[in-house]
């Protein structure tokens, strides 16, 4: 799987252990596509006070296209539902190609 994520806010090691986690997790479930052939792009900024941190993943397949965008007051928190719904949609999208 190629990844590809930009941070516009600072990076901290529990930031990347907590990416690194969800990307466990993600290339469980994307197995059965060809590595090369599936990308992630994601992008970390900080929003206004009121949002908190945002989070937006785009995750292109062979057989289509699925991104998420979530807002939180902390980092981890607007990482883990945005990979959440991520994986939402993969299931969803798998049984369609069953």
């Amino acid at each position: 799987m190629n990844v590809h994520i930009s941070y516009k806010l600072h990076k901290t090691p529990d930031i990347e252990k907590e990416i690194n986690h969800h990307l466990e997790k993600l290339n469980r479930r994307l197995r059965v596509f060809r590595p090369d052939l599936v990308h992630l792009h994601g992008l970390i900024e900080d929003g206004s006070p009121r949002e908190g941190t945002l989070v937006s993943l785009n995750l292109r397949l062979p057989s289509g296209q699925m991104a998420a965008r979530e807002s939180a007051a902390e980092a981890s928190t607007a990482l883990k539902a945005a990979f959440d719904d991520l994986m939402q949609q993969i299931g969803r999208h798998k049984d369609l190609l069953r």
